[in-house]
C-alpha cells in the first residue's frame, strides 16, 4: 500500500507543477486560431462589372484549382449623361474585338486569388482579382488589362449572378425608356443548362414567346413577335435590399432600348408593383 500511496503523491506533485507552470507564474496563453483559407468557387454563373463600360459575363466549369467558360459574353453601356441611365446609355453586345469568347483560369486558394484570361478575336483580355472576405465574401475584386482596346489596369468587381427567372412588367411609360407597348409583361423560365424561355404579352402584340440563353446576369433571346423575327439581348439588374430585379432589353439589331422591365425573383415576394 506504501508503493500506491508514494506514487500517488508523484503524480499529483508533477499535475500541480504543470498547472501551475513548473512553479512560475500562472497566467496561461492561449494562440489565436489559425484561420483557413478561403475556398474559392468559381462554377456556375458570374457577372462582372468594368471601370470601362463593360459587362463581362460567363458560365464557369471548375475542376481542382482551373476553371473555365465556353459560354461568355461581353456588353458594353456607355452612359450619355450625368443620371448614368442605362435607360439613356449607348449599348453595344460585345467588347471592342467582338467574339466569339471564351476564359479560363486558375485559382491560388493559399492568397484567396484567381488569374485568368480572356480569349476574343485578335486579342486577349488578362486579368487577377482577389476574394473578399467578411461582408465582401464572395466578391472579386481586381483588375484587367486589354489591349486589343487599349485597356490597362480596367478596375472590376465580379459576383455570382442570379437566375433570370421571373415575372416582370414594363415600367418605362416614356422616351428615352424603349420602344415597348406599356403594356408588355414577361414571364422568364430558366434551367439548370442556363436555358431561356419567356411567355410574353402585350395589348398591341398579343401573346408571344421567345427562347434563348442566359449568359452570367444577361439574356440573348430570339423569336417571334406579331410575325416579325425579333432578336433582343439585356442585362439583369439585382438589388436584393430593395427586392428589385430588373432587365434593362436592347434590340440586337439597332441596339436601342426596348424596355426595361421590373419584376421579382421566380415569381415570389412581388411587393413592388402587382404582377
Amino acid at each position: 500500500m506504501k508503493w500506491v500511496t508514494s506514487s500517488f503523491s508523484v503524480l499529483l506533485l508533477l499535475g500541480v507543477l504543470a498547472g501551475c507552470g513548473g512553479g512560475g507564474s500562472s497566467s496561461q496563453t492561449t494562440s489565436p486560431p489559425v484561420q483557413s483559407p478561403q475556398q474559392i468557387k468559381m462554377t456556375g454563373p458570374w457577372h462582372a462589372t468594368a471601370s470601362d463600360g463593360n459587362f463581362v459575363e460567363f458560365n464557369a466549369n471548375q475542376t481542382g484549382s482551373t476553371f473555365s467558360a465556353n459560354q461568355v459574353a461581353i456588353i458594353n453601356a456607355k452612359f450619355n449623361d450625368s443620371t448614368n441611365s442605362y435607360t439613356n446609355a449607348t449599348w453595344r453586345p460585345q467588347n471592342c474585338v467582338p467574339g466569339p469568347y471564351s476564359l479560363t483560369g486558375t485559382i491560388d486558394n493559399t492568397s484567396s486569388s484567381i488569374k485568368f484570361t480572356l480569349q476574343q478575336t485578335g486579342g486577349q483580355i488578362t486579368g487577377t482579382a482577389t476574394m473578399g472576405t467578411g461582408p465582401e465574401a464572395g466578391v472579386l475584386d481586381g483588375t484587367y488589362n486589354d489591349p486589343a482596346c487599349n485597356g490597362s489596369k480596367v478596375t472590376f468587381i465580379a459576383t455570382q449572378a442570379l437566375s433570370l427567372a421571373g415575372k416582370y412588367v414594363n415600367t418605362c411609360n416614356f422616351n428615352p425608356c424603349g420602344t415597348a407597348d406599356p403594356s408588355l409583361t414577361l414571364k422568364v423560365t430558366q434551367d439548370s443548362s442556363y436555358h431561356l424561355s419567356i411567355s410574353g404579352s402585350d395589348t398591341k402584340d398579343g401573346s408571344f414567346t421567345l427562347s434563348g440563353t442566359a449568359i452570367g446576369a444577361t439574356m440573348w433571346v430570339s423569336g417571334m413577335i406579331s410575325g416579325q423575327n425579333v432578336s433582343w439581348y439585356g442585362w439583369h439588374y439585382d438589388a436584393l435590399d430593395a427586392n428589385l430585379q430588373e432587365i434593362f432589353i436592347i434590340d440586337a439589331d439597332t441596339n436601342a432600348p426596348v424596355a426595361t422591365v421590373e419584376g421579382c425573383i421566380n415569381g415570389t415576394n412581388c411587393t413592388l408593383r402587382p404582377l
